[in-house]
């Protein structure tokens, strides 16, 4: 992950925005900032930004959001305020690469598969081509990149807690979306050959101001560290950058592996 997770300095007006509109919301309901500490690379609370400071539009509204973020966790319980978060962040980047997302879509139990059903707070599919032949998963015509699940957003005591069972949370559920992906399709090529070559699933855990990425794979799953937006501009553009790029890359490998399988 480390070759694509860094910030993009160019073309970033649209990413301004967010950051910008980021802080309205938050300010809007209420979050204060958290003062207690500087973001690693941003500027001080109040601190006017320096002639050699980055000159990129955003850039204040990104040091601001990230000391609204370090305060999220005063509102301790308010799981609908780490959703403006992720509502702000994740959905422009989904409009860019060609993606939507359904709200707590019911994911249907696997046949077969001792599973449970699943109802993921954000379910991320593929918008393809007219031209493509979909597969279909309960009904829905576009192939699934990933889930997110939002927790609320905690203090150091009780973080940890909320958020393993975050993440065993969102692994079940993305061992259901492969479950579903494998059930026998009419017409379907359902070689080990074509299993083996389907791009991985993605899962974020978030409580707006942590992040934590999983990516199931045929034969593993990976886990990243804990990312904490608060910690300055760098996470949250690294953050941003890194979602736009892995979810247009999974767009065109389902678009392609949709192709192949008509071929």
């Amino acid at each position: 992950l480390g070759a694509i997770f860094h910030p993009k300095r160019g073309d970033d007006a649209w990413l301004s925005a967010c950051l910008e509109q980021l802080v309205v919301n938050m300010e809007v309901l209420g979050v204060e900032e958290c003062t207690s500490e500087t973001p690693s690379n941003g500027v001080a609370n109040g601190e006017k930004q320096s002639p050699g400071a980055s000159p990129q539009e955003g850039h204040r509204a990104a040091c601001k959001a990230a000391l609204l973020l370090g305060g999220l966790a005063k509102r301790e319980g308010a799981e609908a305020i780490s959703r403006v978060v992720v509502d702000t962040l994740l959905l422009p980047v989904c409009a860019r690469v060609g993606a939507s997302v359904n709200l707590e879509e019911t994911l249907a139990r696997p046949e077969g598969a001792r599973m449970p059903g699943n109802r993921p707070d954000y379910v991320i599919r593929a918008n393809l081509g007219k031209n493509t032949t979909r597969r279909r998963v309960k009904g829905c015509p576009s192939p699934v990149l990933g889930v997110v699940e939002v927790k609320k957003c905690a203090g150091d005591a009780t973080w940890s807690q909320i958020f393993s069972q975050g993440v065993a949370q969102c692994f079940v559920q993305l061992l259901v979306l492969r479950a579903l992906e494998d059930a026998p399709t009419k017409g379907a090529n359902t070689s080990s050959a074509k299993a083996a070559a389907d791009p991985p699933l993605l899962g974020l855990v978030t409580d707006g101001k942590r992040w934590v990425h999983l990516e199931l794979h045929r034969g593993h799953v990976a886990i990243s560290p804990v990312l904490d937006l608060a910690m300055g501009e760098l996470q949250i553009r690294g953050l941003v950058h890194f979602l736009e790029v892995r979810l247009r890359g999974l767009v065109v490998a389902r678009e392609a592996l949709s192709k192949s399988k008509t071929g």
